[in-house]
């Protein structure tokens, strides 16, 4: 196998060293041990953490190499600053790699558009690749904020024909579904493709439920003005006032966080963001996870699904879509309308009430983090 230059580029990516790891840092990591030239390139603003990642004196053939671009700092995941530091991104991406020629590879994550623009125009089109991951469909993802947005045509949508663009440079493309896949595809049909989940660290498989005097609900993730957090929490807590013995632990933080506090929330609990490790000892003192995601909102298969399915345990689930009904099947599991209190609460109650809720979680490998990075990049070495 010849070596391959890769370059990364992921404005939002954590570091290799980092103790939490996500897809675009593990792939670096991948591919530096088997021997290929890799860079990561991504924000010097760390968009998990709100702070800065901290520069560190690498050797000179230090492999992964990491390319830390300045951009400004932001504390809102909506604002006009968040706009401003990707817009930095671009800048100081395009004078860092003002030359791509010497990279075989490009593997770049999409959204945001603004540097896979840059790279798309300054790539070696005569030998070097250019691969895309599809990690949402952006512009369309603007209407879980502007939700008229969803009744506008795509084609219409503004910036539909710079992301267009996007699609269409890529040599091959990578998504983390197969919905944003296919969206992908329609502008780019002759791209090589691969449908690549985000993947779960979990490594709990056929775990049996340890038994408590309430039942636990649980969501992993960001608090956020996509997911319907608010509607499980009212519901935990009429069931709680009600006398049901139920429980609704949230292990994650955002930016709505102080909003949902506000709120009543019998039987809710706030733990923020955990190691994944003590993630892993916690949930085995939970029963079902909440996959709680608004009406309309666009997205398909998220991280929080993938880590819930590769635990194999039961889910309490609002969202649509073929994909992802398809995956729920392979798990108990519950439908409720987002939005919909009463209709949350019926779900609940349905689950409180299988007698089967104690089951073992059967893990799911097919959603196994180091699987589907190995198989990534299985793929940038055949492209």
């Amino acid at each position: 196998m010849a070596v391959k230059r890769i370059l990364i580029a992921a404005p939002y990516s954590t570091l290799p060293s980092d103790k939490l790891v996500n897809r675009f840092a593990h792939l670096a990591k991948i591919c530096a041990e088997r021997g290929h030239e890799t860079t990561l390139a991504t924000g010097q603003f760390s968009h998990r953490t709100k702070s800065y990642h901290q520069d560190s004196i690498e050797e000179d053939n230090a492999n992964p190499r990491i390319s830390l671009i300045k951009n400004r700092s932001y504390s809102s995941h909506i604002g006009m600053r968040r706009i401003l530091s990707l817009r930095d991104f671009k800048k100081n991406f395009e004078l860092e790699f003002a030359n791509l020629s010497h990279f075989d590879v490009v593997y770049s994550a999409y959204p945001p558009i603004g540097h896979n623009l840059a790279i798309a125009s300054r790539r070696n089109k005569s030998g070097g690749k250019f691969i895309l991951d599809v990690q949402d469909v952006w512009p369309e993802s603007f209407s879980s904020v502007l939700p008229f947005l969803s009744r506008v045509p795509v084609k219409l949508i503004p910036f539909s024909g710079s992301a267009n663009k996007v699609y269409s440079s890529a040599d091959a493309i990578v998504a983390v579904s197969q919905t944003y896949l296919e969206r992908a595809v329609k502008v780019n049909p002759r791209a090589k493709t691969l449908m690549a989940y985000l993947g779960s660290e979990f490594k709990i498989a056929d775990t049996i439920p340890v038994e408590a005097p309430a039942v636990r609900l649980f969501y992993i993730g960001a608090l956020s003005h996509s997911y319907d957090i608010a509607t499980i929490i009212d519901a935990v807590h009429g069931l709680t006032i009600d006398g049901r013995k139920i429980e609704f632990n949230v292990f994650g933080s955002g930016p709505d966080l102080l909003r949902l506090q506000d709120r009543p929330h019998s039987g809710t609990f706030f733990h923020g963001f955990l190691p994944y490790k003590e993630m892993e000892d916690r949930l085995r003192n939970q029963h079902v996870a909440v996959n709680a995601i608004r009406p309309g909102a666009p997205q398909s298969v998220t991280n929080k699904l993938c880590d819930y399915l590769a635990l194999g345990c039961p889910i309490l689930n609002s969202q649509d879509g073929t994909e992802v009904r398809s995956l729920l099947a392979s798990v108990p599991h519950q439908n409720y309308r987002g939005g919909d209190v009463f209709s949350a609460k019926v779900a609940i109650e349905r689950l409180i009430e299988d007698p089967g809720l104690l089951r073992p979680w059967r893990g799911n490998a097919t959603f196994s983090r180091e699987i589907i990075s190995n198989k990534i990049v299985d793929f940038i070495e055949s492209v």
